[in-house]
């Protein structure tokens, strides 16, 4: 990591600071690809003021499964330990 060679402190205190600033928008992370999909560099842009991040999907709830000719309903209901 470049940062890691002009300042004091190591790799994995870099690393902490910018995924700590990344969670609230204050660092934008891209991934640059060459033609074949690989990945071959990350480019961090640190910014003034957060930016907003986007809101995560839900995940689809299913009550009823069907396999076959069969109908499995989930319990709604804890088991006893």
């Amino acid at each position: 990591m470049g940062l890691a060679k002009i300042c004091k402190d190591g790799v994995d205190s870099i690393c902490s600071v910018v995924n700590e600033l990344e969670k609230p928008g204050y660092v934008r992370r891209e991934c640059i690809c060459n033609s074949k999909g690989q990945l071959t560099d990350i480019q961090y842009t640190i910014l003034k003021h957060p930016e907003p991040s986007l809101p995560e999907q839900e995940k689809p709830k299913q009550e009823k499964t069907i396999l076959g000719n069969t109908i499995l309903e989930e319990s709604k209901q804890e088991n006893p330990a």
